[in-house]
């Protein structure tokens, strides 16, 4: 019994350093949105989350204390302070994305 256990643990450490991305999904609220023009030129709409529910994937976990300070884009740069956002967060290669 003892071996089947240091097995399974083996083998979950071997998947989880394997995860070529990581995942969570989240809802949150939207704060400290800024929106950057340069001559009238809109060249950045950022802005940060503030978290009212955060699950992690139990395969290739994203940890919260990875993503809570990050700003975010907006393409778009319609976001204002307040609104609700949700969706799944990815971490490739060290960069964080919201699908």
């Amino acid at each position: 019994m003892k071996n089947i256990l240091v097995l399974a643990f083996f083998f979950v450490g071997q998947i989880s350093m394997a995860c070529g991305q990581h995942e969570a999904q989240f809802i949150g609220y939207v704060k400290n949105f800024q929106k950057v023009a340069v001559d009238q030129y809109i060249v950045d709409c950022s802005y940060e989350i503030e978290f009212t529910m955060f699950n992690s994937s139990m395969v290739c976990p994203l940890v919260i204390g990875e993503v809570s300070y990050l700003r975010f884009e907006d393409q778009s740069c319609q976001l204002k302070d307040g609104q609700q956002v949700s969706g799944v967060m990815v971490k490739i290669d060290g960069k964080v994305t919201i699908e």
